[in-house]
């Protein structure tokens, strides 16, 4: 899997990466694999929107 990484992405990560010797590819991927593996939750809009 090849990731393209825009400008911007590639400034928020780069610090990290070099900080602990990962390529931003990576950090994205794992990223990525994390977030899919948690279910999507909408609570905290709901919460906000009822306070309105």
């Amino acid at each position: 899997m090849k990731i393209q990484l825009d400008n911007e992405t590639l400034d928020l990560v780069m610090p990290y990466c070099k900080s602990n010797s990962v390529k931003p590819h990576q950090l994205i991927k794992t990223l990525l694999m994390q977030f899919m593996q948690q279910p999507v939750t909408h609570d905290e809009e709901k919460k906000s929107d009822n306070t309105n």
